[in-house]
């Protein structure tokens, strides 16, 4: 029942205004004076019963400059214009059931002085009306609705299609919502959505199906036109469309960046520029095949996503830039890139010879390459030989400021062989990097020769 009315029509002058500090309220009313500032009611006393729609008057007065007038009736807030006095009527804040209510005005200025004064009554259906007879302005509160489009937004539309308004409305119900195309109405079953007020307003979404089927090819103007149950207050919103259903050619779709045989690795901003004769309706990209997740921004005929190349293999990645239209034609343009392991082992190099004569403590470091996505942080990184664990790596910081880890491992204690470091051959090091919310990455192997040598 709460609701949020703002009164800005001009205002009917209500007897005289108080026209200096410390003025008493006419006979029967309730003001208060402090500072320069007072405030008070016509017409309305505390211990009053009065009908539903009973008129009364707001007073106010400053020796500044008023900058705010408010009542407040039992948590329904009606915000005044700044000016001496109005005229309206209990009604005009809401409808009022019988019962005791208070009301507080509430007045500042310019000085940054604010002052209230309040009144306690009844409201009781059987009271004839009364109070100010005439001079209430019928205007007195200001009604007004919204409309908006929301989808289509503009370009090609084609085959079946959703079009989605959203209407606000202010002190009036706003029950009639009618949707155009071109000066053909949209007749189709609505539906409502109810969605979060925004100060004074109530906002609902409409929907209603539109078979663009049925329409000629070319452009069209898509109208909403919604009207308060009284018609007396309304509003409009157009876009322009281009129907497009016997649309046979392809978009055309191009790489900007990067490039195919570009070596990338961590974070990767992938960029294609799309054309078509009536318009593109979405670019989508993918990674062997795989649809990359994320939002596509677009900005012209370029269209722009972030790519975390550290969620693949190592290796040649094959990706993808999928332009379609509004009639469903699609291009795709298609690179090949050569990604970098996120992570991978950056000491010892592959081949290296170790054992008890050369590289007994072995220094095992793991680095990433490039840059993690935002709000991403390596939580641990366990090392591994021929694929048996030999602990986890500690984080540390080279002179540059970067992050590495590293392990020292002894490799007369060797986990992989039948009789520990001293069985020769190929040994391969791994690391299992975990991130934050739980993802995990094997960084490519490193294979070095164990000597086999240790006592």
């Amino acid at each position: 029942m709460n609701r949020w009315i703002r009164i800005v029509a001009p205002l009917v002058l209500v007897g005289a205004l108080v026209a200096a500090c410390g003025e008493q309220a006419p006979a029967g009313d309730d003001g208060t004076t402090a500072e320069g500032l007072a405030v008070g009611f016509t017409q309305l006393s505390s211990g009053q019963v009065v009908a539903p729609d009973h008129a009364f008057g707001v007073r106010a007065s400053s020796d500044a400059t008023l900058t705010e007038v408010t009542l407040d009736l039992d948590g329904r807030v009606v915000e005044l214009a700044p000016r001496g006095s109005t005229n309206l009527r209990l009604s005009a804040i809401d409808d009022l059931a019988d019962g005791s209510y208070e009301m507080v005005v509430t007045a500042t200025d310019s000085e940054e002085r604010a002052v209230e004064a309040s009144v306690t009554f009844t409201v009781d259906a059987s009271v004839p009306s009364s109070g100010i007879g005439g001079g209430i302005d019928d205007d007195a509160v200001e009604r007004e609705v919204r409309a908006a489009l929301a989808a289509p937004t503009g370009g090609a539309v084609a085959g079946d299609v959703d079009v989605v308004a959203i209407v606000e409305a202010r002190n009036v119900a706003a029950s009639r919502v009618s949707f155009f195309v071109g000066e053909t109405v949209l007749d189709a079953p609505t539906t409502v959505d109810a969605l979060p007020s925004s100060g004074a307003f109530t906002r609902q979404r409409h929907t209603i199906p539109w078979d663009t089927t049925l329409f000629a090819d070319g452009e069209t103007e898509v109208r909403v036109v919604a009207e308060s149950d009284d018609g007396v207050v309304s509003d409009e919103a157009t876009v322009q469309v281009t129907v497009a259903n016997d649309d046979e050619v392809e978009p055309e779709v191009s790489w900007v960046a990067p490039s195919g045989g570009d070596v990338v690795t961590g974070t990767v901003t992938l960029l294609a520029e799309a054309t078509d004769d009536v318009g593109v309706e979405r670019v989508r990209f993918f990674a062997n095949g795989s649809l990359i997740d994320g939002t596509v921004t677009q900005s012209g005929d370029r269209f722009e996503l972030e790519w975390d190349a550290t969620n693949v293999a190592g290796g040649e990645v094959t990706l993808e830039a999928v332009a379609r239209d509004a009639a469903g034609n699609r291009a795709v343009a298609e690179i090949t890139v050569d990604v970098l392991s996120g992570f991978s082992i950056t000491n010892p190099e592959a081949g290296a010879s170790v054992g008890f004569e050369s590289r007994q403590l072995l220094d095992i470091s793991v680095g990433l390459n490039g840059t993690l996505p935002s709000g991403t942080a390596v939580t641990n990184v366990e090392i591994f030989v021929s694929g048996v664990s030999i602990g986890d790596a500690s984080e540390l910081s080279d002179s540059t400021g970067g992050e590495f880890y590293l392990l020292q491992w002894d490799v007369c204690d060797d986990p992989s062989a039948e009789v520990p470091g001293n069985v020769p051959g190929d040994r391969t090091l791994t690391a299992l990097v975990e991130v934050s919310g739980g993802d995990t990455y094997f960084t490519p192997g490193v294979l070095i020769d164990h000597q086999g040598n240790c006592p």
